[in-house]
């Protein structure tokens, strides 16, 4: 997935995106998406064929939500062709096989989802926060509520209280960060006695030394 600016460049995060299929020998096949539509929050929806599945994406390349799959029934599809962005978080699904056109339309939980990435992205963090906690709260399994309640606290400098939050999400790049922040927090408060510290530890040292080279020469 790859977005253009003017001048030929590609902005969106350049990491792997759906999901590869293995066959039972470890053959991988990675994904193939056929088509792709961008609402007007620049929330992007794909569709990949070998999985049969939707995904959707943020700005950022966060991944909001899978679904779909193989399958005939609605919701499913044989051989997905093409999907069409039709206003207020709908899309137009269609599958070539069954000759099918399906309307998806969003739940409430992905409708708070998509709001709190917009109201974070627009720097509105404290009703993005609120927002994301409901999510939590509806879903404890979303990890990504956790990642973007880790973010906006981060912020706010509560760097002990978000490592559970980026462990949970399995952000281990956040989580270093905030590491590193409580650890530069630390030392600037303390300066003193950890330099306190160090003086008293080389002092031990020479002593030692001393003593070792007392017992040598005897």
């Amino acid at each position: 997935i790859s977005v253009i600016n003017t001048v030929g460049n590609n902005t969106y995060p350049e990491k792997k995106y759906g999901e590869s299929v293995f066959e039972d020998n470890g053959k991988e096949y990675p994904p193939v998406f056929i088509d792709v539509c961008v609402d007007e929050n620049e929330i992007i929806t794909v569709i990949e064929s070998n999985t049969r599945c939707i995904y959707q994406y943020d700005p950022e390349g966060n991944l909001l939500c899978i679904f779909g799959g193989e399958g005939d029934t609605n919701g499913y599809f044989s051989t997905p062709t093409s999907i069409v962005y039709a206003g207020d978080g709908k899309f137009v699904t269609l599958d070539s096989a069954q000759k099918k056109l399906q309307l998806f339309v969003p739940t409430d939980f992905i409708k708070n989802v998509q709001q709190a990435v917009v109201l974070y992205l627009d720097g509105k963090y404290d009703e993005s926060l609120e927002l994301w906690t409901t999510i939590k709260e509806n879903n404890a399994s979303y990890s990504l509520a956790r990642e973007f309640i880790g973010k906006i606290r981060m912020k706010k400098g509560e760097y002990v209280e978000v490592l559970d939050d980026f462990k949970i999400s399995n952000d281990r790049i956040s989580y270093g960060k905030a590491f590193e922040k409580i650890r530069y927090n630390f030392l600037q408060n303390n300066f003193y006695l950890v330099v306190a510290g160090i003086v008293v530890v080389l002092i031990a040292v020479v002593f030692a030394l001393k003593q070792l080279g007392k017992y040598v020469r005897k």
